[in-house]
């Protein structure tokens, strides 16, 4: 059995992996973001009652990826087996040093509370990386990069961004000590891990925050080798994003065909876009949101265009929403994508509110 948990995190990313295999279960965190005073990656390891992590991910240097990264570092200490990143060039000791004190530079230089914060987690992060070992960490770049985490036997595993062509500039941005090689900006985007995964012949993709312009570097890369992807399960690029999510990207990613669905983690407000959900729904692909999206929730009588539907089901349906401004409330809430061990796949939210589109599954 392998469970692929897209967890609330707010505006961020938060995914954790249990595979139940012949020695028992094994467990995984990619990326890990804070969610009010919680930590929803360390809540749920602890909820499925892990006590050694196969390995651990950092996607990318964007601080609603790595805040909360160092509660699940702490708290398995000693227990965690290896470490993927992007690329940061770990055994150059120079390079690495630069990266260091390019965070120094910035904590000292600013008065700004949530950067010096975000830069201190950030050397925490790269601190435990240490301590895992070289011998152990391993930074994925290229489009098919397999990977062999300790537990994970008989599921196939592979890094499938970054293209190995970002790591020169990004390299060369460090060694002239340019500080925004740690800037939140999209810019850095382009750095982001996404995984495919294979288990029992089904695929699966975790998007990271990876670019538009990435998808389709890979989708050529890959047509030349006669690859395609047949992922009928995807957590969305870049919380759904219309630019990272474009209808030419969900082609690519997605199977042709068939029971297709879409997890997104988004808070909401930023994200996910309107157009996200228009190229979904034109290719009935079902989506899961963690939060629910101020879109289509606070403005669904604007979204919702469903032919006859019953006015009461209209109002159930924006009967969740909350008006603009207000907090978002969970809409599917934590999302578990499950294979069993005979190749069935499920999807369940930690809520099952109505969607508007997954119209059908209501009366299901």
């Amino acid at each position: 059995m392998l469970s692929v948990w897209v967890l609330n995190a707010g505006r961020g990313d938060s995914i954790v992996l249990h595979h139940v295999g012949p020695n028992g279960s094994s467990f995984a965190v990619i990326d890990s973001n804070r969610h009010g005073q919680s930590t929803p990656a360390l809540r749920k390891l602890d909820d499925l009652g892990a006590e050694k992590i196969s390995f651990v991910s950092l996607t990318h240097p964007h601080a609603d990826h790595y805040l909360g990264l160092i509660d699940v570092l702490d708290a398995y200490e000693g227990n965690i087996g290896n470490f993927y990143t992007y690329p940061i060039d770990r055994e150059n000791t120079d390079r690495f040093n630069k990266l260091a004190d390019i965070c120094r530079e910035i904590h000292q230089s600013t008065d700004g509370r949530t950067v010096k914060r975000q830069i201190v987690e950030f050397l925490k992060v790269l601190q435990h990386a240490k301590k895992i070992g070289l011998e152990n960490w391993e930074e994925i770049s290229g489009y098919r990069t397999q990977l062999f985490p300790k537990g994970f036997e008989g599921v196939e595993l592979w890094g499938i961004l970054p293209p190995a062509k970002v790591k020169g500039d990004y390299f060369h941005r460090i060694d002239t000590g340019d500080v925004s090689v740690l800037e939140q900006s999209s810019d850095l985007n382009r750095l982001s891990v996404a995984f495919q995964i294979c288990y029992q012949g089904i695929e699966i993709v975790l998007g990271g925050d990876g670019t538009y312009r990435n998808w389709l570097d890979q989708e050529r890369a890959w047509r030349r080798v006669d690859k395609t992807s047949a992922a009928v399960a995807v957590k969305l690029p870049h919380h759904g994003s219309r630019r990272d999510c474009a209808p030419e990207v969900i082609d690519h990613i997605f199977a042709d065909d068939g029971e297709r669905i879409a997890a997104i983690s988004a808070n909401g407000r930023s994200h996910p876009h309107t157009e996200t959900y228009a190229t979904l729904e034109e290719r009935d692909i079902k989506p899961y949101c963690t939060n629910l999206a101020t879109q289509c929730g606070a403005n669904i009588h604007s979204m919702l265009v469903v032919p006859d539907l019953d006015p009461v089901l209209r109002r159930y349906l924006a009967s969740y929403s909350e008006p603009v401004g207000t907090a978002i409330q969970p809409c599917q809430g934590d999302i578990e994508i499950r294979i069993d061990g005979d190749g069935k796949l499920s999807v369940t939210p930690q809520f099952n509110h109505a969607c508007p589109y997954r119209i059908p599954d209501l009366f299901v």
